[in-house]
């Protein structure tokens, strides 16, 4: 689930940034991720053939709006719109 929210970017950049100052950790850049591949991987599914991928197709776009209000706090007012579920 790509992450778009300004908020989250920004401070992914500011921690990105932190980290690589401190040359004594010896990370690299190229061990980032860069901010417009940001996203949040919430489960991993093993479908090898077409059924499969078609059946879970079905059943995560029947629950997008569940997972957007329940996984995301998309509920009690809060704007969802930065959020795009990709299956």
């Amino acid at each position: 689930m790509p992450i778009k929210d300004p908020v989250i970017r920004r401070n992914f950049d500011n921690f990105k940034q932190t980290i690589l100052k401190d040359k004594s950790l010896g990370v690299q850049m190229k061990q980032f991720t860069e901010t417009p591949s940001l996203h949040l991987t919430i489960l991993m599914l093993d479908l090898k053939d077409e059924a499969r991928f078609n059946a879970a197709k079905t059943v995560l776009s029947g629950l997008e709006r569940n997972i957007m209000e329940d996984l995301l706090g998309a509920t009690g007012g809060q704007d969802p719109s930065p959020v795009e579920l990709t299956f």
